[in-house]
């Protein structure tokens, strides 16, 4: 056993010397590392109407009296490929349903609400003249002008929810508005409500979106 320990000491001795013969030439070094987990943050809007918001009653009616979709005159108003479809209002006719908007985002958005409308056409591919013009809607509540809607930049915390929007779309029957209704026998409209969703500081003062230089 004393050989061995002699052994070990004597190699220890001559590692410790090649150690300090080596420093001569050696250069002073130094190092550390530091660890850093980013992650991105989630901008994320979900939009849909509620199929139990669906309300349709005709002339004659109130909403008191409202169907889940179908008109005295036998049109009605069904989902179909993730569209609500309104098929064969006459006059008198309304409908009402829920845009529900709900905030999946884990920071602070801005948040608005336009609205794009288009021209339909039928099976020949031929125009159709725009049944919009004829329409009322209302927007919680309040008449408004879809041709030219915007909510405007809204701010909404992180993990707050969008308030529902209620849309009401009515055919008048009357002439209050100096309207025909004759004018728009076959007639169609294209409405989309678009959610647009940006990080909170993505809009400048003028409601633009800022873009990295």
């Amino acid at each position: 056993m004393k050989k061995k320990v002699l052994l070990t000491s004597v190699v220890t001795i001559i590692l410790c010397l090649c150690l300090i013969a080596g420093s001569t030439y050696a250069l002073f070094t130094s190092g550390a590392s530091v660890n850093i987990a980013v992650t991105s943050a989630t901008v994320d809007v979900l939009a849909y109407i509620e199929e139990g918001s669906l309300k349709t009653w005709s002339l004659g009616q109130t909403e008191a009296q409202a169907t889940t979709g179908d008109f005295v005159n036998k049109g009605r108003a069904y989902f179909e490929n993730g569209q609500l479809k309104i098929d064969r209002m006459t006059p008198g006719d309304v409908v009402k349903f829920n845009i529900a908007v709900v905030n999946q985002s884990n920071v602070t958005i801005k948040c608005k609400i336009d609205t794009k409308t288009g021209l339909m056409t039928d099976a020949n591919g031929q125009e159709l003249k725009d049944l919009l013009p004829a329409l009322t809607v209302t927007l919680n509540g309040k008449e408004e002008n879809l041709l030219n809607y915007s909510t405007g930049w809204v701010e909404i915390p992180a993990g707050t929810d969008i308030t529902d929007l209620v849309v009401t779309m009515t055919f008048p029957n009357d002439d209050t508005d100096n309207i025909n209704d004759n004018d728009f026998k076959n007639a169609a409209a294209s409405i989309t409500f678009n959610i647009v969703a940006v990080q909170g500081n993505g809009v400048d003062a003028n409601g633009n979106l800022i873009t990295t230089p």
